[in-house]
């Protein structure tokens, strides 16, 4: 009937950017202080570990789940619950936007190899194998922005934009690109509303 529960017991009112359900964890919520944990019998948010920073993007590998965290470079913005405490592991590139799990960890987000210039921009996923990264960067998106990835069923990757200007998919060599350009008119703001 339109009724809505409040849910913040615990957690507060604080900005959650991300939601997780993992396999013997529960739900889990990546919060601006940190990676916190659902307890329905009671009914509130328990903080999961020593976590003490902005979670962007929450993801899962089976149950072990993995935060996002926002920092500048490389170093420390990824994290992993080992069942005790958050281990820190370093992504591939600064500017990881978004987060999937499959059966390995994967990051998208944008690199920018000359950082004065736009047109050098590139998308790329990178797939986490062993201790390592396999990354597949592209510059033939039609938007220069990445803030989402996710899997279809046939395990290929689709990107979307942060702006909303489209989604793509990459399929072995081949692109498939659904975008709405800012230009149709006067009020256009590409295919989604904007950050949509």
């Amino acid at each position: 009937n339109n009724a809505v529960s409040d849910a913040s017991a615990g957690i507060g009112p604080q900005p959650v950017l991300a939601l997780r359900l993992v396999p013997g964890l529960g739900l889990l919520a990546g919060a601006s202080d940190g990676v916190w944990s659902w307890n329905e019998a009671a009914g509130a948010w328990s903080r999961l570990g020593a976590l003490a920073a902005l979670v962007t993007d929450l993801a899962n590998v089976g149950s072990a789940p993995w935060a996002l965290v926002e920092a500048a470079g490389t170093d420390d913005r990824l994290r992993r619950w080992d069942g005790a405490a958050w281990q820190a592991v370093d992504v591939p590139e600064a500017a990881v936007h978004a987060l999937e799990g499959t059966d390995r960890l994967w990051c998208a987000g944008l690199r920018r190899p000359e950082p004065a210039n736009l047109k050098a921009a590139r998308s790329f996923v990178a797939g986490r194998v062993g201790a390592g990264w396999n990354v597949i960067s592209s510059d033939e998106l039609l938007f220069t922005s990445v803030d989402g990835v996710a899997f279809d069923a046939a395990g290929a990757p689709w990107f979307g934009s942060r702006q909303g200007g489209g989604i793509a998919s990459r399929d072995g060599f081949a692109w498939t690109q659904i975008a709405g350009l800012a230009d149709a008119a006067a009020d256009s703001v590409g295919l989604f509303n904007f950050d949509g």
